[in-house]
Order: C-alpha cells, then structure tokens, then sequence
C-alpha cells in the first residue's frame, strides 16, 4: 500500500508539472485540481500505514517514546527537505525565472519519492525472502 501511494504521489507531482508547463495554453484549474487529489489520495496511503509499519514490532511499554522519536525523525526530515527544495527552487528561480523554478523544486521532490519508493521495493523483497 505504501509503495502504491509513492507512485501515486509521484504521477499526481509529475501531472502538476505537466499543468505547469502547458499553463500557457489555457489548461483548466479543474485538471490541476485533478493531479492534487492524486497527490493527496498517495499521500494517504502513505502516511497513516507507514506510521503502523514504522512501529509494529515496537514492545507496548516502549510505544510513547518510539512514537515520539518517529514524529522527531519525521519533522527534522521534513525541515530538511524543506530548506533543500526551496534552496534549489531559489537558485533555479535566478537563472530560468519562476515557472521553471517551481517545476525544478517539484522534480527534485519527485526524485527523492522515487528514491524512497526503491527502498521501500527493496525491502518488500527482502520480507518475501524471510517468510519463505
């Protein structure tokens, strides 16, 4: 489930993009509308299993603290990607205008999802080699 919701959080990014580069003709809000709800629907199906996922074997007696410091992971992660992205949207934004820009901060969001996404594939078939 977690996989899915990575590619679909990927094509709903990648069909952002596409709406931002063909903005120029005149494309509907309704379909970039579209490629958010995409977005949004891989980022449910992300979030909440990878939450259960991250902490299934942890014991009961250790569930407050490991909850904690998977929300501190999380956020520390999270301020980092933040910083990155709009580092690099920045500089692009300096040499190739806003458009450009914005479409440059969401490839590399879609690279690092992408990066994610193998691991994740990797680890799946390294839980189906264990059960066997």
């Amino acid at each position: 489930m977690v996989l899915s919701g990575m590619v679909l959080g990927m094509a709903g990014l990648l069909g952002s993009i596409g709406i931002m580069h063909a903005c120029a003709c005149g494309v509907e809000s309704l379909v970039a509308d579209l490629t958010l709800l995409v977005l949004g629907v891989g980022q449910g199906l992300v979030v909440s299993p990878n939450q259960t996922l991250s902490l299934a074997d942890v014991p009961l007696e250790y569930a407050g603290a490991a909850g904690g410091i998977l929300q501190t992971g999380e956020r520390i992660g999270a301020s980092i990607g933040i910083a990155v992205i709009t580092g690099l949207t920045f500089r692009v934004s300096h040499s190739s205008g806003w458009e450009v820009a914005a479409q440059a901060g969401l490839l590399a969001v879609v690279a690092a999802i992408a990066v994610s996404a193998a691991v994740a594939a990797h680890d799946l078939r390294l839980a189906a080699r264990r059960r066997r």
